[in-house]
């Protein structure tokens, strides 16, 4: 076994971990994820896409659609389930590829112009994972994202501008740990 294999199973084994211990205290909220995810799913307008993600378009675009490489700017609010604002910002500029899986995947199929409702099971959000006090382990994270152009990554840094918090709903933790 080479030294990178023993790391992945290290991680693999500390990862499963954390989940059982999570599922422990936050199975009820795990529980009320999945069937949030079931009953949207047979919602008017919502579409399954990769990694069970759920959108709604809110408003058609005809631009380009962005690749995982690109950075770019948008208007986004993100809920939890309960209707509950863990994160907002306007004219917000970030790398595709740089937030969660569920985020880049709706982002890499929406055309600039566009205004979609992206629901996002923990399994292509945070998981097990708890990034904020608002966002508890296995919660299901909704978003209303307006696409408003596609930006030239920062020379030195393609696809993530330099100071800046890649992943919704961490910017306000971030700011937290700067007060």
């Amino acid at each position: 076994m080479t030294v990178e294999q023993a790391r992945e199973v290290e991680q693999k084994t500390s990862k499963a971990i954390q989940m059982k211990a999570a599922e422990k205290t936050y199975g009820a909220n795990k529980k009320k994820s999945d069937a949030y995810m079931a009953a949207n799913a047979k919602k008017e307008g919502v579409k399954t896409i990769g990694q069970g993600v759920q959108v709604k378009e809110l408003k058609a675009g005809s631009g380009a659609t962005p690749k995982a490489s690109d950075v770019v700017k948008i208007n986004y609010v993100g809920k939890t389930i309960d209707g509950k604002v863990f994160d907002q910002r306007d004219g917000a500029t970030m790398p595709v590829g740089g937030v969660i899986p569920g985020f880049t995947e709706a982002l890499t199929k929406m055309p600039v112009g566009s205004k979609w409702e992206i629901t996002i099971p923990y399994t292509a959000g945070y998981g097990a994972e708890q990034p904020s006090p608002d966002l508890k382990p296995f919660s299901t994270l909704i978003f209303t994202v307006e696409l408003l152009g596609i930006e030239k990554a920062p020379e030195g840094q393609p696809g993530m501008p330099q100071g800046m918090s890649a992943m919704p709903g961490v910017s306000q933790v971030c700011n937290q740990l700067k007060a």
